[in-house]
């Protein structure tokens, strides 16, 4: 077996602790405010380059904030081009100065199979009159590759 799939159980293991710790440290010292909205849904399309054709995806994505720092949720992501797929992720946010990096172990379904994957990537909110316009670039790591998404999303919070 290859490095990520001998990794992935720990890295998961591990990434989703990471919140829950950082949660009862900032837990004493900062609290979201009462008007914050605490859950978010988010529907996006990207744009995913897997090195030799351009794929078309859309996303649903559920996100729940833990602390004013940290949030998680869920993606539930489809894509069409060479190889429909699907993909089901677990992410982990940390806000950093108005933008948002994330990290989300999660699996590829194909009809070849299911493959772990590794999303890492990198988004920021921006204000608009309809909600939050929210772009996105990341990096899908899987067994032999490497995949470029960029995409964009509007945000309903509540």
């Amino acid at each position: 077996m290859n490095l990520i799939r001998k990794s992935f159980g720990l890295l998961s293991l591990a990434v989703m602790t990471l919140p829950f710790a950082a949660a009862a440290q900032e837990h004493s010292s900062s609290e979201l405010q009462e008007h914050e909205s605490r859950n978010e849904i988010v529907l996006a399309i990207g744009l995913i380059h897997e090195g030799r054709d351009n794929d078309i995806a859309a996303a649903i994505e559920y996100g729940h904030r833990l602390t004013d720092k940290w949030s998680t949720g869920i993606i539930f992501e489809r894509l069409w081009g060479d190889q429909t797929s699907s993909i089901i992720a677990v992410p982990i946010v940390r806000k950093l100065d108005g933008w948002n990096a994330m990290i989300a172990p999660g699996v590829e379904r194909r009809s070849s199979g299911d493959e772990a994957l590794v999303r890492i990537g990198a988004s920021w909110h921006v204000e608009t009159s309809a909600g939050p316009f929210i772009p996105m670039v990341a990096v899908d790591i899987l067994d032999d590759e490497a995949i470029l998404i960029l995409s964009a999303g509007l945000a309903f919070e509540f």
